[in-house]
């Protein structure tokens, strides 16, 4: 993904209405992408759409859509679960 221009305003818009949490867990990439990498085959149309994330969440950025763009993170985690179960802390 190349460097996008947003303006100020939608940076700061942007910073208003974020908030990020540190959970304090952690776990091992390297097991976890293993075990994502074997679900892989046959998730074709899943792959697709998480492709086309970046694009959607820059146009909600631009336009400032800032509900729909809070949700995306979610989206984004409902695919990967959908690619594999695995993706989650038990």
């Amino acid at each position: 993904m190349l460097p996008q221009q947003i303006s100020e305003k939608r940076i700061q818009e942007l910073d208003d209405n974020l908030v990020c949490v540190f959970t304090g867990l952690s776990r091992n990439a390297n097991d976890f992408l293993a075990r994502h990498k074997s679900a892989i085959p046959g998730k074709r149309e899943i792959l697709l759409e998480m492709r086309d994330q970046p694009d959607v969440a820059q146009k909600l950025l631009e336009s400032g859509d800032f509900e729909v763009f809070g949700k995306e993170p979610d989206r984004a985690w409902s695919l990967k679960k959908k690619v594999s179960p695995n993706v989650t802390t038990p």
